[in-house]
């Protein structure tokens, strides 16, 4: 597994996100009292240009998933931000996110799981996927609890949630995520999962006043401007990535920014203004690896 990069004395390791080839925020947070696994889940879209997954998508599908589940042995707590599969790993046979019920047992077995609450705040997709999450969770006797608004403490470590979130724009039908931030004595680390952007203006209120070291944020979605979203919302996405560059330490701004081939381009501004912002891939020195943005060239079908 990588090294990943320090905070003081909290290791933080990118798991799986878009710049290493597949759809995720899963996130490993070392601090000398807890390792958390963030989000857990991994997935690559069916269809993308009209086309399957490239063979190159399949095999890092596969690396993330095999990625996620090393990390899961040596994490004590598990957090679900939402309940869509790109966040958290199902007690499913599902081809696309790489798991089976078997895959969930190891992975939330004898963890403490924080998750976000599955009947409020949510719609109606994501309540069904709760439900079968807690229904494997109970199966297992691993102990969970509904995390919205929350803090719980690990002697010098304090994980502190978010009230529900939209996910991305106010008055979004893809319902609501729960904001996390790790606190190590002074050293803070906020994972912002897919609040696209942030478009909405309490989340970026939100994070800014964890004071954070390191954010680690979903991007707006442009690769789907113009279809469900808006250029008013990249326009409030940019202004208030601006923002929160000036305000924080590093960003890592990622997940689904990283679908859209163009992306730089887009957030032209974030990107001249800040040098503090950057994909995971490039935080880790790696090479991007925008395999579902590049699919049709990878495809051949341009």
């Amino acid at each position: 597994m990588s090294s990943g990069l320090k905070v003081g004395n909290v290791r933080i390791v990118p798991l799986g996100f878009e710049s290493f080839g597949v759809r995720s925020m899963a996130t490993l947070i070392e601090t000398p009292d807890v390792t958390v696994l963030v989000d857990p889940g991994v997935s690559i879209p069916p269809k993308r240009y009209n086309l399957p997954p490239s063979e190159e998508e399949w095999e890092a599908l596969e690396e993330v998933r095999e990625r996620i589940q090393r990390a899961a042995d040596s994490a004590d707590v598990v957090t679900i931000s939402h309940y869509h599969y790109d966040h958290h790993t199902p007690f499913t046979d599902r081809k696309y996110e790489a798991c089976d019920p078997e895959t969930a047992k190891e992975l939330y077995r004898d963890k403490l799981i924080l998750m976000k609450h599955p009947t409020e705040n949510i719609n109606r997709s994501q309540a069904g996927r709760a439900r079968a999450l807690i229904e494997g969770l109970d199966k297992l006797s691993v102990d969970y609890e509904f995390a919205d608004g929350k803090r719980f403490e690990f002697g010098e470590t304090v994980l502190e949630f978010s009230p529900p979130l939209p996910h991305g724009p106010e008055g979004t039908r893809l319902g609501y995520v729960l904001g996390l931030r790790i606190t190590h004595r002074d050293h803070v680390i906020v994972h912002a999962s897919d609040v696209q952007g942030p478009v909405y203006g309490p989340a970026l209120e939100w994070i800014l006043k964890r004071n954070p070291d390191l954010v680690l944020i979903s991007g707006p979605p442009t690769y789907l401007l113009g279809f469900r979203f808006s250029s008013d919302n990249l326009e409030k996405a940019v202004e208030n990535l601006r923002k929160l560059a000036s305000r924080s330490g590093q960003v890592i701004l990622d997940h689904h920014l990283l679908r859209d081939k163009n992306y730089r381009d887009r957030l032209s501004e974030v990107y001249e203004e800040s040098d503090n912002v950057a994909s995971a891939a490039e935080v880790l020195g790696k090479e991007e690896r925008l395999l579902e943005a590049y699919r049709d060239e990878l495809s051949g079908e341009e």
